[in-house]
């Protein structure tokens, strides 16, 4: 055989032998590829299901009863018939434009607690209302919450539906849909302080709280509160609408989470909130507030010396007028109150003039005593000289500026006269 023909046989044999190796090589390849293909797919399907099962939210099992609504926000006052959905039937509401669920709710015994906030203006102040909220989780379970705003990137951050040209910045509704709580309590919560400008509630809610939506006291046969649902625009009779449906920023929520009405019945009340003070507390007054002012002023007069610590435990406070007393004066709960001698006394330092009488002793007129007390010894006082004009007449007028204050300044304000009134007769 030639060297060419061996050649070409060893060729030949080189090449069959490769090939082999390259079949093997990528049969071994088509393995591995399927292999991994199977992992991948189990851990795939591994990981959906793991995630189905942390991130799932329950859903709610509705309790079944008639929701009270009616279609426009402006419920007329003489409405006899009132219209009532089916609980189960609400998460299938067709929340469109011309269709607007308004709950109608009715003075009763239990509702779920909500809260309306309009007058949020920034993200900050949204971050404090949420941390509120989350605060109350702990008594009151699960809440849903659902609105709008128009700025988009607060919409972005909270999941609020965005809105060009609302009038609100920010509009929320809220309800803790876990838990039933008396209406009386819910009224409670958000009971007002009359006559106070430094704070709106009694007790240490979100100051963006909207108090106006809890019309739930029967005080006649109209008496009820008409909630819009927030998936709902703003619809009336005879009117245009306004066009303000948000949406709910919780994944999983549902619409029924957002209905305030709920069962009453009291077969079993373990969802029925009883400790709601546990998270809300009631804050001092003015009044209690400046009490405890005087009563650390007091204190601190004490170990200074500027004031003495009685035997029945009661801080009497010094003064250096001459001309009064006060070690005989009865405080009650740290409040300087006179008796009708030492009133008497007091007014007595003063002459029974006109302008003494509407000024120097005008801080009597705001002391804890009461205004039968303070006209009686104004009458008597001023009745020891004679005046041209009617005594009884002048004082009633005088009256009419009476303000009770359970506070110790009236004492303070007027003994700052009697030095220079001393120092005269001196």
């Amino acid at each position: 055989m030639s060297r060419q023909t061996t050649r070409n046989v060893s060729t030949k044999k080189s090449d069959a032998i490769a090939r082999e190796l390259m079949d093997k090589m990528i049969e071994e390849q088509e393995k591995n590829k399927i292999n991994e293909t199977l992992e991948e797919q189990d851990n795939k399907l591994l990981d959906d299901l793991l995630n189905k099962y942390v991130n799932e939210t329950p859903k709610r099992v509705i309790p079944e009863f008639f929701v009270k609504w009616y279609p426009v926000i402006d419920v007329p006052s003489d409405l006899k018939n009132i219209y009532t959905y089916y609980s189960t039937k609400i998460n299938d509401f067709t929340f469109d434009g011309s269709d607007a669920f308004n709950e109608v709710i009715l003075p009763d015994k239990y509702c779920h607690p909500y809260f309306d906030f309009d007058h949020i203006e920034s993200n900050d102040q949204y971050a404090s209302v949420i941390t509120w909220l989350d605060s109350l989780v702990s008594e009151f379970g699960q809440y849903s919450i659902g609105g709008y705003s128009n700025d988009p990137k607060i919409c972005a951050t909270h999941n609020l539906k965005y809105i060009t040209d609302a009038t609100k910045k920010i509009s929320i509704h809220v309800v803790f849909y876990e838990k039933r709580i008396k209406q009386t309590d819910i009224m409670e919560i958000v009971k007002k302080i009359g006559n106070q400008n430094t704070r709106r509630f009694v007790y240490d809610i979100n100051e963006f709280v909207d108090d106006s939506v809890y019309k739930l006291k029967h005080v006649s046969k109209s008496s009820r509160q008409i909630f819009r649902h927030i998936l709902s625009n703003k619809n009336y009779r005879g009117k245009e609408s306004i066009y303000i449906a948000g949406q709910l920023c919780k994944p999983n929520d549902q619409p029924f989470n957002q209905i305030i009405q709920c069962i009453q019945d009291d077969s079993s009340t373990d969802d029925v909130i009883s400790n709601w003070s546990n998270v809300i507390h009631k804050l001092p007054s003015l009044k209690e507030k400046e009490k405890e002012k005087t009563n650390a002023k007091r204190l601190v007069d004490a170990d200074n010396g500027a004031a003495e610590v009685a035997g029945d435990g009661k801080i009497i406070t010094k003064t250096h007028n001459k001309n009064i007393k006060i070690d005989d004066v009865d405080f009650d709960d740290n409040l300087i109150v006179f008796k009708k001698e030492q009133m008497m006394g007091l007014l007595n330092k003063f002459e029974t003039t006109f302008e003494n009488l509407e000024k120097i002793t005008a801080p009597i007129r705001y002391s804890p005593h009461t205004e039968e007390f303070v006209k009686e010894c104004y009458t008597e006082w001023y009745n020891q000289r004679t005046h041209n004009h009617n005594v009884d007449e002048t004082i009633n007028k005088i009256m009419k500026y009476f303000k009770q204050d359970f506070t110790n300044k009236w004492f303070y304000s007027i003994i700052k006269h009697l030095d220079s009134i001393d120092q005269q007769r001196v």
